[in-house]
């Protein structure tokens, strides 16, 4: 996040704080998102749509694959619209087009495999929603805490923060 050209200092302060928040809710939602969506894999599988779809002629990597580029398109569009929410209500200036979509991509890509990977790793919808709830929301607060401690942070927990995907 950048502060906007010909910003007054009060100004400039206040868009880089809501600037960091925003980004740093947009990735934690972001996470969130691309877990739930992909949870609808565990859903089908256990009403019995996913075994009845694998039985048609349809390779299963192309229904596997739609599924995932369902969730990528969402995460898309819901990066896009807080990007630019962001822009034209607070005045965050998220930086140059290209790094700000290249970020905005990393963060589409890294959150779609995260949550392929939570969704790989549970066995059905019960157990998602303590995975999901607990490891999402415990590993998105450690990849903010700078932002929740304003930057006053141990050494020690700025280099935890960046073990998490999130951070």
């Amino acid at each position: 996040v950048q502060p906007p050209p010909g910003a007054s200092g009060e100004d400039n302060l206040l868009a880089q704080i809501l600037g960091q928040i925003m980004g740093g809710m947009m990735i934690f939602f972001a996470f969130f998102t691309g877990a739930g969506t992909l949870q609808t894999i565990l859903v089908e599988e256990e009403k019995g749509t996913l075994p009845r779809l694998f039985t048609t002629p349809t390779p299963i990597p192309v229904i596997l694959g739609g599924k995932t580029l369902g969730t990528l398109i969402t995460l898309v569009v819901q990066v896009t619209v807080l990007m630019f929410f962001g822009r034209l209500v607070f005045g965050i200036h998220w930086g140059g087009w290209l790094p700000a979509g290249l970020a905005a991509l990393s963060i589409v890509a890294i959150s779609a495999a995260t949550g392929l990977l939570l969704a790989s790793l549970v066995r059905n919808t019960r157990q998602s929603g303590v995975i999901y709830g607990g490891v999402l929301t415990l590993t998105g607060m450690l990849g903010m805490i700078t932002i929740f401690t304003g930057g006053q942070v141990s050494p020690t927990l700025a280099t935890i923060s960046l073990l998490v995907p999130q951070g």
